[in-house]
């Protein structure tokens, strides 16, 4: 059923406060999106995200070497019904989200237009 709503699972404390504001980040987007998915914690800082399709995401911070070179997370992606996991890279919570959209099926909505409410020229001092 979905409700609307990510699911948080018991699970082992997050490694870092950093950690623990992507759990609660990934928790928010995940009920964003209305989709059916947990979202839970693992072990050293890793969040999971597991949709009802069997999808399974694991979001991480990269280790040392890879940050050196500009990338902040992995996300790894195991598909329902696949063996291999695939693993991405991540520079920007954006490309993070993005990754996740794609991996778990998110459909992209109309973008928002941000627009003034006047309605007539406005005179700038």
């Amino acid at each position: 059923m979905n409700d609307g709503l990510a699911r948080t699972a018991a699970a082992p404390p997050a490694a870092s406060a950093a950690d623990d504001a992507l759990l609660r980040f990934l928790v928010d987007t995940v009920a964003q999106w209305n989709i059916d998915a947990t979202v839970q914690a693992h072990p050293g800082g890793a969040a999971e995200v597991a949709a009802a399709s069997g999808t399974v995401t694991i979001v991480e911070r990269a280790a040392r070497a890879d940050r050196d070179i500009g990338f902040r997370w992995t996300v790894q992606i195991r598909g329902a019904g696949k063996d291999a996991p695939r693993m991405r890279r991540c520079v920007s919570l954006l490309a993070l989200l993005g990754v996740l959209r794609t991996a778990l099926g998110v459909e992209r909505q109309s973008p928002i237009l941000v627009a003034s409410s006047c309605r007539g020229p406005v005179e700038l001092e």
